[in-house]
């Protein structure tokens, strides 16, 4: 009777966590890298929003190439309010890529002039993680978990009586 009680309990507690309405993250919510914030220190000033595709989260930004250096893109980034930034050096890594025109291409190879859509990846946590859709994500963990128990321990009632 014991082991049902307490699990009942943290069946109740999981349902109750995790029932309260669901919001959808904003750029406010991010926490950036530090390694991000090293080679982009403004990223934060730029996000315009985060979308969801599958199971991944991705911020987007929008830049206008200025021009390209041997290790560096001189852009422009879009600001929340429409308007362009001044203008900044990005330090994208080898090989990244952004949309233009519904296809990825390099930034490397990016015109000058051509603006660009950016989606930063939360995958592994190594550009940003989500505090709040991580907990979010623990809560159903848990009421998965919880809901077990409490199945098991119906069926435990059921078969002693």
């Amino acid at each position: 009777m014991k082991i049902s009680i307490r699990l009942s309990v943290l069946a109740a507690t999981a349902v109750f966590s995790t029932t309260a309405p669901a919001q959808a993250p904003t750029c406010a919510d991010v926490v950036w890298s530090a390694a991000l914030l090293e080679n982009n220190p403004t990223i934060a000033n730029h996000c315009l929003e985060l979308i969801e595709r599958g199971e991944e989260w991705y911020a987007v930004v929008q830049a206008k190439v200025i021009r390209h250096g041997a290790n560096s893109t001189v852009v422009r980034f879009r600001e929340p309010d429409g308007s362009w930034s001044d203008t900044e050096r990005a330090y994208p890594p080898r090989g990244f890529a952004a949309e233009i025109a519904g296809q990825e291409v390099l930034i490397s190879q990016a015109a000058e002039g051509q603006e660009l859509t950016v989606y930063a990846s939360s995958q592994g946590g190594d550009n940003f993680t989500i505090p709040m859709v991580e907990a979010a994500e623990m809560g159903e963990a848990m009421e998965e978990v919880a809901g077990e128990a409490a199945k098991e321990v119906a069926e435990q009632e059921t078969e002693q009586k």
